[in-house]
């Protein structure tokens, strides 16, 4: 699992959970989503895995803030630095 591979890494590791971003309350996978300001579109592709672009892009839109938080640096777009 990556989360016990990063603990090799101690404090310089920081494990980021992504399932919260892509699934729902009973941890099933979200269909589909609001992605920017255009209307709920799907997130996979027919195969069930892999990302559509919409998915891709909600699932950046997600993670992005989180790696800036980690990595304590602003985001470029928007010239603040994240809380921690």
């Amino acid at each position: 699992m990556q989360s016990q591979a990063l603990a090799d890494f101690g404090e310089a590791g920081v494990y980021l959970d992504t399932s919260p971003f892509i699934t729902d309350s009973d941890g099933d996978l979200i269909d589909t989503a609001t992605v920017g300001k255009r209307k709920a579109q799907a997130l996979r592709e027919e195969d069930g895995i892999h990302f559509t672009m919409a998915g891709s892009e909600f699932f950046a839109d997600k993670v992005y803030p989180e790696v800036l938080r980690v990595l304590g640096v602003e985001d470029a777009a928007e010239g603040k630095k994240p809380q921690k």
